[in-house]
């Protein structure tokens, strides 16, 4: 869709990078307050309210006629994002035993993966046949369908409230957490791993591997679409062997050192068999899927009361990520553009500048490798009652 984007608001990839970016300014905003909005008004309502601010979002991104109104319907996509997850964590709390507390959880997070999927080649094959602006109407529309059916089947198991007690407890745990280098640390990691799904996958795989080995767009899509798939099958991965080894650090930094070196190879472009780029794409969504354990992190660190802010402190800090390198790797392929345009208007990119744009995610992850030694192991303050352990997790986001 980049260069449909690109041709229809007659736009830089500077700004490409900006109008993608706007989805994540509100979505940082609401991240670590959305737990008290949810205590305030319930799942009912904030999952209504979300489902049908992303329609109305999508819809007016479809009816776009200028750049401006295209970033404000971002931004109401983003606004609509922001309390999804952590609704998904209520409803699994209030409305399942706490032994299948992990599992529905697992399911959300295999739920938002498919999501990613569906952005890859069967949006891309949609597209081609009808368009992007037809494609985003008929999204809102099931979009709209949705809403109605939130709206009548999800049901509130508990009278909602949000005592002054709680917003005191939420103010000193954030305040608390805030003064903290190693959460700042773990959060950068984080934000910083995410860096090659948000800056990468979501919005410069797709061009970068047609300008690298002349793909139709269906094609390009559904090998981007591999790093989804990767970073699925890794999220099994990498806590196992994080209760093998014994630590969450060692194998946050070996995760790191993978996908730096797989980000390495990815930037050789063309000079890489096609077959060898589509297994170290699925090998790098693998690598990147370490990421989780700051996380995990995050959980034995912080005291029980603290646990719902720091977690939404993380994902907010992480989802500056996109925030900021979408248009920067925008940026960095219009600072060495040839001049070049297409047919539609849409600038060309030699396959360097990809390669230079690309370069910043290594770098990025080598000086956060960096960082990981300066952090303290928390492996050992985790409980070993898991169940129990979830419960907790559970209450103690939805009291934050």
């Amino acid at each position: 869709m980049t260069a449909d984007l690109m041709a229809q608001f007659q736009i830089s990839s500077a700004k490409l990078g900006l109008l993608s970016s706007a989805w994540y300014y509100p979505y940082v905003l609401l991240q670590i307050p959305c737990g008290m909005i949810l205590d305030a008004f319930g799942v009912r309502w904030v999952i209504t309210l979300s489902a049908c601010a992303s329609s109305l979002g999508i819809f007016l991104f479809s009816q776009g006629t200028s750049f401006s109104e295209a970033v404000f319907a971002r931004f109401l996509l983003g606004a609509g994002s922001a309390c999804v997850f952590i609704s998904c964590l209520k409803v699994a709390s209030e409305w399942f035993a706490k032994e299948n507390f992990g599992k529905v959880c697992g399911f959300t997070n295999i739920m938002g993966t498919m999501g990613g999927l569906c952005a890859g080649y069967p949006l891309a094959l949609v597209i081609s046949k009808i368009g992007w602006q037809q494609t985003c109407f008929f999204a809102s529309c099931v979009g709209a369908v949705l809403t109605l059916l939130i709206f009548f089947v999800v049901r509130d198991k508990t009278k909602q409230h949000c005592t002054k007690t709680d917003r005191r407890n939420f103010m000193a745990g954030l305040q608390h957490l805030v003064k903290s280098k190693d959460m700042w640390l773990v959060a950068t990691f984080n934000a910083l791993m995410y860096v090659p799904i948000t800056a990468f996958t979501d919005l410069w795989a797709v061009p970068f591997l047609k300008n690298a080995y002349d793909l139709p767009t269906t094609k390009a899509a559904s090998i981007s679409i591999l790093i989804y798939v990767g970073s699925a099958i890794g999220s099994s991965f990498w806590p196992r062997v994080a209760d093998a080894w014994g630590s969450y650090l060692k194998v946050m930094r070996l995760a790191c050192l993978v996908t730096i070196v797989l980000f390495c190879i990815i930037l050789l472009g063309n000079n890489i068999p096609l077959m060898f780029m589509i297994g170290t794409m699925l090998a790098a969504g693998m690598a990147i899927s370490g990421k989780i354990l700051s996380f995990a992190w995050v959980h034995a660190f912080c005291d029980p009361k603290e646990v719902g802010v720091g977690l939404g402190f993380t994902n907010a800090v992480t989802m500056l990520s996109g925030l900021i390198f979408q248009p920067l790797l925008g940026y960095v392929l219009d600072l060495f553009w040839q001049g070049g345009y297409t047919g539609a208007g849409v600038r060309i990119y030699s396959s360097s500048a990809y390669s230079y744009a690309i370069a910043l995610i290594p770098l990025c992850l080598f000086a956060t490798f960096f960082l990981l030694f300066f952090i303290k192991e928390t492996y050992q303050r985790r409980t070993n009652e898991i169940p129990t352990d979830l419960k907790r997790v559970s209450k103690n986001i939805l009291k934050s």
